[in-house]
C-alpha cells in the first residue's frame, strides 16, 4: 500500500511504491558498443539529471550502475572497435 503522503497516479492508481531505473556505466558502453556510447544515457549522466528529480516526484527513485563481471578477450575487443556501416554518414543528394 502507498504511504498516505504519497499522491502521484502511478502510485495512487497503480499501487506503484517505488521506481528503479537501471543503466550501465560509461566504460560499459564503450565496451558494449564503443561506437555508439557517447549517445546513450549511461549511469554518470543519469546520476546528473536525477538530482533535480527530488522535487518533481514523490515515490523513492532508485539507480543502480550495470558493471561487468569480465573483461572481453582481445578478440572480441578488436571485433567492437571496427567500423560500421552505421558509422558512415550517407550523402543527402
Amino acid at each position: 500500500a502507498c504511504p498516505a503522503s504519497y499522491t502521484t497516479s502511478l502510485c495512487a492508481t497503480e499501487g506503484v511504491e517505488i521506481a528503479m531505473i537501471l543503466a550501465a556505466n560509461r566504460e560499459t558502453l564503450n565496451l558494449i558498443t564503443p561506437n555508439d556510447a557517447a549517445a546513450l544515457v549511461s549511469f554518470e549522466k543519469l546520476g546528473r539529471e536525477v538530482v533535480g528529480l527530488d522535487a518533481v516526484i514523490d515515490i523513492p527513485l532508485v539507480i543502480v550502475e550495470l558493471t561487468p563481471k569480465t573483461n572481453t578477450s582481445q578478440m572480441l575487443d578488436q571485433e567492437l572497435q571496427k567500423a560500421r556501416p552505421r558509422d558512415k554518414t550517407v550523402p543527402t543528394r
